[in-house]
């Protein structure tokens, strides 16, 4: 697989910008003279992405795009099986959409229905990770199957929204109805001073010594959770654990740390 960084070097996009070209396990796959000619819709018009980017090599088997302020593309990593995706910027809406391995890390924000359905699909990522570290939209991980989502920032409303499994971490709120409607899976609301809406379909079952749960401290070190949480430099001793959705499965699990 190569490597490649693609630097944004045309004016704003009137249009919104289809990103699902971008996959490092596809791209990969292509010599830079292929990777120039390949060609990305802007609007109704087909371009070459050699007239729209900068092109370079790098050693590390990954691509690397770096966007303007201007520039939002949507479905980036939309299907992507493997490899490393790495945004200098923001993302648009259906952030890996029906992934199903590799890591994205955005060093922006991103959009809304991160990790969610892809447009020929019901469901949401089957694998892989993704790292924000700015905010998101709603309905973060829209009905996703498995991987694991972790955002730094923000996010907007029902993380979780009728999630299958996997896992979700969340740095800061407020929390406004995460895992409505969800059957299985686990979020992890790691900001012990906001406030979370929650609807009468979740049960609290207690609070808990996360020592006494050792896989949900595997959770947060196999998610690299560190840099999620520099600002408090600890991770949680203490988390309070609600189930749900009872109007669904029941067997989610919501987990807020206890400052």
């Amino acid at each position: 697989m190569n490597g490649y960084t693609l630097t944004w070097k045309g004016a704003a996009a009137p249009y919104p910008v289809d990103g699902s070209i971008f996959r490092p396990d596809t791209l990969g796959a292509l010599d830079t003279k292929s990777l120039r000619q390949q060609t990305i819709r802007i609007g109704s018009t087909d371009v070459a992405l050699g007239e729209l980017f900068g092109i370079e090599t790098q050693r590390e088997p990954q691509l690397t795009l770096r966007v303007s302020p201007d520039l939002r593309l949507h479905r980036l990593g939309a299907q992507m099986q493997q490899g490393k995706l790495i945004v200098e910027g923001d993302a648009g809406d259906d952030l890996g959409a029906s992934m199903s391995g590799g890591t994205i890390h955005i060093r922006g924000s991103a959009g809304d229905r991160v990790g969610g359905p892809d447009t020929t699909r019901d469901r949401g990522m089957t694998g892989g990770r993704i790292i924000i570290q700015g905010n998101a939209g709603d309905h973060v991980g829209l009905r996703m199957r498995r991987g694991t989502i972790a955002i730094a920032g923000e996010v907007g409303l029902s993380p979780g929204y009728r999630m299958l499994a996997g896992t979700i971490a969340l740095g800061s709120g407020p929390f406004d109805y995460p895992g409505l409607e969800m059957r299985r899976g686990t979020l992890l609301l790691l900001d012990p001073y906001a406030a979370v809406l929650k609807t009468p379909n979740f049960r609290e079952e207690g609070v808990f010594d996360t020592v006494s749960f050792p896989i949900i401290r595997l959770m947060l070190g196999d998610m690299k959770l560190p840099q999620i949480l520099a600002r408090r430099g600890r991770l949680p001793q203490r988390m309070r654990l609600f189930t749900g959705d009872h109007f669904e499965l029941g067997k989610g699990e919501i987990w807020q740390w206890v400052n």
